[in-house]
Formats: structure tokens, sequence, C-alpha cells
């Protein structure tokens, strides 16, 4: 299973990775954020994770995407990010492409173990 999630679904889909008791597979963040101060638990297998965040958001600051990744690789989990040059708070098509490819590498290594 992956969760997949755009702005405030990017949020919780975050959210979830760390706190689920059934941990996904693989988190794409679509324009979200990580909320500080939630406790990460330690020597938990967690989930790879993809931020993608257009640099022109105006809704979700793209700042909020490099202090979450900060967040993630201080607590040693597996953290992807790419700032998308000229998107605003949305998808497109290289975001699609970049979170599929993101996934499809997932899925694969997991039907190789």
């Amino acid at each position: 299973m992956s969760i997949v999630g755009f702005s405030q679904g990017g949020m919780m889909a975050l959210y979830l990775a760390v706190t689920r008791l059934k941990k996904p597979l693989s988190v794409i963040s679509f324009s979200g954020l990580m909320l500080q101060g939630i406790c990460i638990e330690e020597n938990v297998k967690l989930p790879s994770i993809l931020m993608i965040h257009g640099d022109e958001d105006l809704v979700v600051s793209p700042e909020y995407m490099a202090s979450s990744v900060d967040y993630f690789k201080n607590a040693n989990i597996n953290i992807e990010s790419h700032l998308i040059q000229g998107l605003g708070h949305g998808i497109d098509s290289t975001c699609i492409s970049i979170g599929a490819s993101f996934l499809n590498a997932r899925i694969k290594t997991s039907k190789d173990s």
C-alpha cells in the first residue's frame, strides 16, 4: 500500500507515514508539509517518502518542503524531494512522471524482496 496526497491530503499522508501502525510501502506528498513535533518512533522501518512542491506555490509555501525534508532527514527517514520550477499550487505532468517513477521503483523493490 502507498499513500498519495495533495495539499492537506499530502499533510495527512506524511502524518500517516510516521504514526500508522501498519506502515505503507511509500508516501507521496504533493504541495504538503510535515507538522513539526510529531513523535517518530525509533527503530521502526518507515516508508520511503517523496515530496514534490511548486516553487511558485502561494497557498503552501515551498519553504515548508525544505523544513519537512530536514525534519525527516534528522530522523534518518529516507526522503526524496523535488522543487518544480514555475509550478504553483498544483500537480502537472512533471509531478505525475516523478511520482509514477517513484512508486514503480518501490513496487518493483518490494516484489524483489
